[in-house]
């Protein structure tokens, strides 16, 4: 049990550490949903509440691409592990793949009956998953677009989809305070982990493969041992709008980046 970060900022930081942590501000005029930085570091894609998404070059803080083809709100956008690809998951029940150098739209996948919540590549770019209000998720071939495989079991909406290292496992968050992990290539759910008593907005692995965190409503990140089936830690927040919004394992496996609803990002050691 762990029960203080290592660092916390944004809400509680002071406006001249802002400034000195600040490395650049994108103007981008719109609301925004979600963002995914490339492989070498050097873009990033938003995703916006206009329909589209926007790619800019970090360096020269210049816009690339407009992305257009979405109907409503972009919920998640992920980059390929080789930088080839970018995908989008919308409230228009539709998930996108884009070439990301020529802003192209690869394909459109069609499925889901309700807003995508999420997507993720696997390591290898070869497969897309996506996780929908309409409680599935789907794994998608990205060459041939079109579904591999759709894994169905919660009882609620899902919010966050992620693979683990390898590709063989595919973890998923839900309104139904479940994380589940699925067999990727057979859809067989493999653990269903219980504990968290509200939504559980975002899950994470970490790179070992070993562990998986998940944070929740409820003001919890949970470590998991998924190769055991068992809790190996809990992180309390402390304050009452401490709500979990989004989890990330720093790639030493040994500390998670937290935000959550009190306007703090920390950092836990764990």
């Amino acid at each position: 049990y762990v029960s203080a970060p290592l660092v916390a900022t944004a809400g509680g930081a002071h406006a001249d550490d802002r400034q000195q942590a600040e490395v650049c501000c994108l103007e981008i005029d719109r609301e925004v949903n979600a963002v995914a930085v490339s492989p070498d570091g050097r873009r990033v894609a938003i995703g916006l509440r206009d329909h589209n998404l926007q790619v800019w070059d970090l360096e020269t803080q210049v816009a690339i691409h407009v992305l257009r083809g979405h109907k409503y709100w972009v919920n998640d956008v992920a980059w390929s592990m080789d930088g080839v690809h970018i995908a989008s998951g919308s409230a228009d029940k539709t998930v996108k793949v884009w070439h990301a150098m020529a802003g192209n739209c690869v394909s459109t996948l069609r499925g889901h009956m309700l807003s995508v919540a999420a997507v993720s590549f696997s390591d290898d770019a070869l497969r897309l998953a996506s996780g929908s209000w309409d409680k599935a998720v789907c794994i998608w071939d990205v060459e041939l677009g079109k579904a591999l495989i759709t894994l169905t079991g919660h009882s609620d909406w899902v919010h966050a989809v992620t693979w683990a290292p390898g590709g063989r496992q595919l973890a998923s968050a839900s309104s139904d305070h479940t994380v589940r992990i699925w067999n990727a290539i057979t859809g067989v759910v493999e653990q269903v982990l219980v504990g968290h008593l509200q939504t559980v907005t975002s899950v994470s692995f970490a790179r070992n493969g070993v562990f998986l965190a998940s944070g929740s409503l409820d003001r919890t990140v949970r470590v998991w041992n998924v190769q055991e089936g068992t809790l190996a830690a809990r992180l309390q927040q402390e304050s009452d709008e401490g709500s979990v919004h989004t989890v990330a394992f720093v790639p030493d496996s040994e500390r998670i980046v937290v935000g959550s609803g009190d306007r703090l990002v920390k950092v836990w050691n764990v």
